[in-house]
């Protein structure tokens, strides 16, 4: 299974995929509502999100943001967890817009300003990833009966045997269990720290190393491992 943007539409996500009797198979799903997360001081409270919403939408110039909600993250164990906010936008172009806002470093919150000095790593995240992690997709989904259609061949973007579009609600995860072809076998992300700041910001934490192991499904060792390294 693999996902992307649609070509037109990168607010439809596209999934990819093999059907149990062997068809290719596109899912179009259109209502996933992507996010980005953005750390914010410990002042800042419930009653403070309508106008920060007010106030992004108004420098986005269209209504950008469908939510925000205030939540708490824990760094490190030591350490105080942080605020931050969960920001769900419209759409991806939306979201695309929102970050563009949070790190000019003009949109200001009584003394405080949003800047891209304070992102961390949650705040880079892909849409992409998001959406299989919120989906429980990495093994494999099933679509409830009935809440699908087929598309017609004009407006299908791919040779696949088979189209269908969706809602992200009417997909139903597999688990660990799925007969899969593939599965990750591990995946680790190294950084490393420069400063004692909290927040693991990619401006100031390099990755150094993203290293992946891939088993065949039933196979007792994996068959294929990548490491990347950065610098």
């Amino acid at each position: 299974m693999d996902t992307q943007k649609h070509p037109d539409n990168p607010d439809v996500m596209l999934v990819f995929g093999i059907t149990s009797v062997g068809h290719r198979v596109i899912i179009h799903v259109t209502d996933y509502l992507p996010y980005t997360f953005h750390p914010v001081p410990s002042w800042f409270s419930f009653e403070d999100i309508p106008d920060l919403m007010n106030r992004t939408n108004a420098r986005v110039g269209f209504n950008a943001v469908h939510c925000i909600d205030l939540l708490e993250a824990e760094m490190y164990p030591s350490q105080r967890p942080i605020q931050i906010l969960k920001i769900t936008a419209t759409g991806a172009r939306s979201l695309e817009k929102i970050r563009d806002v949070l790190c000019s470093g003009g949109l200001r919150f009584d003394d405080y300003y949003f800047t891209k000095e304070d992102r961390n790593v949650e705040s880079s995240i892909d849409d992409i990833f998001s959406f299989v992690y919120d989906c429980e997709a990495m093994f494999g989904v099933l679509i409830r009966a009935g809440m699908y259609h087929e598309l017609p061949a004009e407006q299908k973007v791919s040779n696949s045997q088979l189209e269908y579009i969706t809602r992200s609600k009417d997909l139903v995860p597999l688990g660990r269990q799925a007969d899969t072809a593939w599965r990750i076998f591990s995946f680790s992300i190294k950084t490393t720290l420069v400063d004692n700041n909290p927040l693991l910001s990619y401006t100031q934490h390099a990755v150094i190393q993203i290293a992946v192991m891939v088993a065949r499904k039933g196979e007792p060792d994996p068959y294929l491992g990548v490491i990347f390294g950065f610098k």
